[in-house]
């Protein structure tokens, strides 16, 4: 749709449709058109107002709503939305007359009722708050919202047994956490603690892993002074806490629980597992103790507990103890996928990839459609270079709970794409249109995007969705017809596409099959300007230049896989770099002041510091242009370079990500690095020795660079 010449009308339509479906972002795009054309339309300031408010921003809903029942003052609705926006915004005496005008236009408007007895109940005008909700109910049996407030307005004056009955049909009508935990209130006034654990228990299983939800379980349970099943509470809080990403939270609450219950051992184990998480490994180690003293009396734990002492022993690098645990543990499961996983990742570490591969296939065979497993077995496959079937496995790094969904809808809330057709472009006599989706980070995109010149010999057509800095970098490379960031990419745009995939399928619909086929990486040409900028940094620089960064990836943090950081103590290199016959430039993230000292001492001034940039690409990209060689371990600039079919040394932690392979001095990905491998143990010596050879070989401080 050309929303430039559509009609307001057929905006607002078009905006009411996506407000219906729950794409908020769309459905203000829509009506921010329409009201710029007509900002004097009655049903539109209804609908922006009514869209702030469900966006819980009441003070401008107030102002779309005021408008809208100013232009149109007969219509009851209007006033009653404004009426809830205002009581939300503790407008109390406004929100009441505005609910008195809507029910004198309309005296069948149920929530117009229901909202002015929440007034009144605010208010504590409990009797005319009790007129209210039973005229909404008269007027609707169902109007469960109503049940609910008259159940509360019962509790409030003390009569407890019309609560319960007017709460528990509300739950009848529609059982949701809010109905439980409204059941909780009158729960406190009952003698048997069976029907209170009885409902705890209800409450939270409606409350699940939200972790807002079992906050206020929390809270409802201390107000009311029920201490029935409150550990266990807190135990699934702390959990949620920790699925939801907030480990620190997950601990303090799991040590509450702890602490009032010493014998509560799934929540030891789980705080065991967090602290391990967090890097804090002598008290997760106390803990584990703990957890195996008291598992003899509580066997049913046993499995929990060696799986998370499993990943632990893993950390501390005891892996022959880890895998001792988890054989034990699978003794007793031996159809549990995540203890064939995490065999099969104990495996790898130690180097045997086919037995890793073997675990995981026993896994599959159990479930086929174990994310986890299905994941684990591409980064495998793809790091001994079969290709073939690797990419099929590697759709699964997106595990989400519905079985062979992909990435989320751009522009449709909750709503997934499908995995793309591996057999997409099989047909060249049609133009495909495709969208590539921003995923992983620039790096990634960097690195899938050499397959761009496949796409065009396969008559496709390519728009991309990449973050702000990349864009330019990008459209100006040949194979992408445009190039948007987020706030750019229209749903027009979108919906015109035939398929919509990830940057890391590419390799997949290319059909992708052998290393020999591996196509090399991008060529991208940098600014005339970013380079007048580089070269004005490098104009007091001599001899040839190397690059270096030593360090890349965020730490590790919960959940994530060790190969995200990589790093090499600065101080293992300086014996490689001292040999490097010209100048050292410093492409370094947030470098550490002892680091830029170390380097300083040993260099001097042939060292020059460029880190500031780091976070530029168009600089990055200039300044590998001018490089003559990289030190390095993988990161974005790494990508930027790889295309310009430059040399590099490349440290490679043992542990190393698919693209460097599993062994050997190179990768087909990169056919002009040379790889210098971490070992088993961690240490850099014989890599960096190897490197340190190869530099006396090739450079030398009277060499030309000509002569390596």
């Amino acid at each position: 749709m050309d929303i430039k010449n559509t009609s307001v009308e057929q905006l607002i339509e078009s905006g009411l449709k996506e407000h219906l479906d729950g794409n908020t972002s769309a459905a203000f795009r829509f009506y921010n058109e329409a009201f710029t054309s007509d900002p004097r339309n009655a049903r539109l300031n209804f609908l922006i107002g009514s869209l702030l408010t469900h966006e819980e921003d009441f003070g401008r809903a107030c102002l779309f709503l005021e408008s809208a029942a100013l232009r149109d003052p007969n219509n009851a609705v209007y006033h009653m939305r404004l009426g809830t926006a205002l009581f939300h915004l503790g407008d109390l005496e406004a929100a009441v007359k505005c609910f008195d005008k809507s029910l004198k236009l309309d005296k069948k408007l149920v929530p117009a009722w229901t909202g002015l007895g929440k007034c009144f109940r605010a208010q504590k005008n409990y009797v005319d708050a009790k007129r209210c909700f039973k005229a909404a109910i008269k007027r609707e049996t169902y109007a469960d919202d109503a049940l609910l407030e008259l159940g509360f307005c019962y509790l409030d004056t003390g009569d407890v047994d019309k609560a319960h009955r007017h709460l528990a049909k509300a739950d009848e009508l529609k059982a949701s956490f809010h109905s439980k935990l409204a059941i909780l209130h009158v729960a406190a006034h009952w003698k048997n603690r069976k029907r209170v654990l009885a409902q705890v228990k209800s409450t939270l299983q409606y409350a699940g892993y939200n972790p807002e939800h079992l906050q206020k379980l929390v809270d409802q349970l201390d107000a009311l002074g029920i201490d029935i099943y409150r550990e266990h509470v807190l135990y699934q809080l702390g959990v949620a806490y920790f699925e939801h990403g907030n480990i620190e939270s997950a601990v303090e609450t799991l040590r509450k629980v702890t602490n009032a219950n010493p014998l509560k051992l799934d929540a030891i184990i789980m705080l065991a597992a967090y602290l391990t998480e967090l890097g804090d490994h002598l008290e997760a180690e106390t803990l584990f103790s703990r957890a195996y003293d008291a598992v003899k009396k509580q066997p049913r734990h046993l499995v929990e507990l060696l799986y998370r002492h499993a990943i632990f022993l893993k950390e501390k690098g005891r892996i022959a103890q880890a895998e001792k645990c988890l054989n034990e543990a699978l003794a007793t499961e031996p159809d549990s996928c995540r203890l064939l996983h995490g065999l099969a990742v104990l495996a790898q570490y130690r180097g045997n990839h086919e037995a890793g591969l073997e675990l995981l296939d026993r896994a599959l065979a159990i479930d086929p459609q174990h994310a986890e497993c299905c994941y684990e077995k591409s980064l495998i496959m793809l790091g001994l270079g079969l290709f073939e079937k690797a990419w099929d496995y590697y759709l699964y790094r997106f595990p989400t709970t519905e079985a062979r969904s992909y990435l989320p809808h751009p522009f449709k809330a909750n709503l997934m794409l499908p995995q793309p057709d591996a057999n997409l472009l099989s047909d060249n006599s049609t133009t495909k249109k495709i969208c590539l989706l921003m995923e992983q980070g620039p790096g990634d995109q960097i690195f899938f995007a050499r397959y761009l010149p496949q796409l065009q010999e396969r008559n496709a057509e390519v728009v991309a969705l990449v973050t702000e800095q990349l864009r330019p970098i990008l459209k100006r490379s040949n194979g992408l017809s445009a190039v948007y960031t987020p706030e750019e990419l229209t749903q027009e745009v979108f919906t015109s596409c035939d398929a919509a995939i990830g940057f890391g399928d590419l390799p997949l619909i290319c059909g992708h099959r052998t290393i020999e086929s591996t196509p090399a990486p991008l060529a991208l040409a940098p600014r005339d300007l970013a380079l007048q900028v580089v070269d004005n940094y490098l104009k007091e620089q001599s001899g040839p230049l190397l690059g270096l960064t030593w360090e890349a990836g965020k730490e590790r943090s919960a959940g994530e896989a060790s190969t995200l950081h990589k790093y090499v103590p600065v101080k293992e290199l300086l014996d490689v770099l001292e040999l490097w016959p010209g100048s050292v430039v410093i492409v370094q993230r947030n470098p550490r002041i002892e680091e830029l000292e170390l380097l300083a001492d040993k260099l001097g001034d042939r060292l020059l510091d460029l880190s500031k940039h780091n976070s530029d690409l168009e600089v990055m990209l200039a300044l590998m242009a001018r490089l003559d060689h990289y030190v390095s371990v993988s990161n974005t600039n790494l990508h930027l370079y790889a295309g310009l079919e430059k040399p590099a040394s490349v440290l490679v932690p043992f542990a190393s990500d698919w693209r460097w392979m599993t062994e050997g001095d190179t990768s087909p990905w990169f056919p002009c690095f040379t790889c210098y491998r971490q070992d088993i143990r961690g240490s850099w010596q014989d890599a960096i020795k190897k490197m340190k050879n190869r530099f006396l070989n090739q450079y030398s401080t009277t060499s030309s660079l000509q002569s390596a």
